[in-house]
């Protein structure tokens, strides 16, 4: 999808939720292709959940724009959050989505030294994602 196609599927979807007060922030492909070297493809939807770790990922999402040249703004999941949610998915899928490694990686080394170590080792442990934190960071070609 190129970058004003997914900038047309988001638009109505943000404006609606907007309209009708519903809170949102947008994370998986999206999110990651911000922060990261991969590129938008699809637009994931995911409900609130009540757990610890999601409301304090909602309560740290950012707002900022998706392209140069357009100044909507959109509720993005912050980079950390990016990262442990895609390593949740990895391991909810067996170890073999090869998109959600890619992004992680692409996220880590385009992010580096401006992510929060602290906060991604402590939901990492929490989340029981440590080990796959670990390995991204390292195949990454960072020092932890």
């Amino acid at each position: 999808m190129k970058e004003p196609d997914i900038l047309a599927a988001l638009k109505p979807v943000v404006k609606a939720f907007t309209e009708v007060g519903v809170a949102y922030q947008i994370g998986g492909s999206v999110a990651s292709s911000a922060y990261g070297s991969a590129s938008m493809h699809k637009v994931d939807v995911f409900v609130l959940k009540e757990r610890p770790y999601d409301l304090q990922a909602f309560e740290r999402a950012r707002t900022d724009t998706l392209a140069e040249d357009d100044p909507t703004p959109f509720r993005l999941a912050s980079p950390e959050d990016v990262i442990l949610n895609k390593l949740e998915w990895y391991r909810k899928g067996d170890h073999v989505s090869d998109r959600q490694w890619t992004d992680v990686l692409g996220v880590i080394k385009v992010q580096g030294s401006a992510l929060d170590l602290g906060y991604l080792r402590s939901w990492a442990s929490e989340l029981g994602v440590s080990d796959l934190l670990k390995e991204a960071w390292t195949q990454a070609g960072l020092r932890a």
